[in-house]
């Protein structure tokens, strides 16, 4: 119950904030490929 409802949270969150999550996602791979 508790991981259900920690899921389905995140969920929303994610769905809410799908571009900023895509965003930021894109910068940590841009920076970890300019790292190496």
């Amino acid at each position: 119950l508790g991981g259900k409802a920690v899921f389905t949270r995140i969920s929303n969150d994610v769905f809410r904030k799908d571009e900023l999550e895509i965003l930021f996602i894109a910068a940590v791979v841009i920076l970890v490929k300019a790292a190496f």
